[in-house]
């Protein structure tokens, strides 16, 4: 029955996806109560279903939550040969990001994989209070910009609404729920795609003392994605040309000159900015007044 309502399954939807998980969480006794030799024959039969149909296409594990690290590496040793990608999942600040990204590389080293490529298929923050929707739209766009710099190939938000407040015994998943609440996010991931829709990542300029700064490519534009997850911090960019625009994070353009000498200030704080510009510039990076 398993093997016919994956095939069913991708019948119907397989044309409308990019990448195919089975299950969710293998690593975490609550999703996976099984033994991992079990769940390792339900992933290759699911997987051979699936490719039975869509051979292109790229099926990883269930996002490992990393809640189980033995268990973790014990799928990653036992299975990531046989994969095109390492899933993952991370909740919470861009430090637990990075921590959870450097934990899984290093799981992949130990089992012997050479340069492997992973995924972020679930991340989100915990919401459910106002001031912590605010935090969202600072902290989901910073973890896209680290997934996207570090080599990720690709990220999905989970739950930009994952709520669990006071006297609550369930939770509302997913970007919507019934009451349709505005969600800063929504502005802050929207200015993010539309400015860095179809760009290709040139490098990464800073990622110290709390500062982050990504530099990208556009045709003949490039784009700088900054960010501070410390104090707020002031990042002068020199410029041999005036055309600099300004992209706050709910995407508003403003035009700005510099300064003579060609220099531009920004002030970063937890919240992208974009600044998109042709030619050639100088970065220094100084503290705040």
């Amino acid at each position: 029955p398993q093997r016919a309502y994956t095939q069913s399954l991708v019948e119907r939807y397989g044309q409308s996806a990019r990448l195919v998980q089975i299950f969710n969480e293998p690593d975490q006794v609550d999703f996976w109560s099984g033994t991992p030799e079990e769940y390792i024959h339900h992933f290759r039969f699911s997987r051979d279903e699936t490719q039975r149909a869509l051979p292109e296409m790229p099926v990883v594990t269930g996002g490992l939550s990393l809640a189980d690290p033995k268990r973790a590496e014990q799928y990653i040793r036992l299975l990531g040969k046989e994969l095109p990608l390492i899933a993952y999942h991370s909740h919470g600040h861009l430090a637990d990001l990075i921590e959870d990204h450097e934990a899984v590389l290093r799981m992949c080293k130990d089992a012997g994989l050479i340069e492997p490529k992973v995924i972020n298929t679930e991340m989100g923050v915990d919401g459910w209070r106002l001031d912590q929707e605010r935090r969202k739209g600072e902290i989901l766009p910073q973890k896209v910009l680290y997934c996207w710099a570090s080599g990720h190939s690709g990220a999905l938000l989970f739950g930009s609404r994952m709520t669990l407040g006071p006297n609550r015994v369930s939770q509302d998943f997913g970007f919507l729920d019934h009451w349709f609440c505005p969600r800063f996010v929504y502005g802050s991931m929207a200015a993010l795609v539309e400015t860095l829709g179809g760009a290709t990542f040139e490098k990464v300029i800073s990622e110290q003392d709390g500062v982050y700064i990504y530099q990208f490519s556009r045709g003949e534009d490039t784009i700088v994605a900054a960010f501070s997850t410390a104090e707020e911090r002031a990042v002068s960019f020199r410029k041999n040309v005036s055309d600099i625009t300004l992209v706050d994070p709910m995407g508003n353009r403003t035009p700005i000159q510099p300064y003579e000498g060609g220099l531009v200030s920004v002030t970063l704080d937890a919240y992208p900015r974009y600044l998109v510009t042709r030619g050639y510039f100088e970065l220094a990076i100084t503290d705040s007044k």
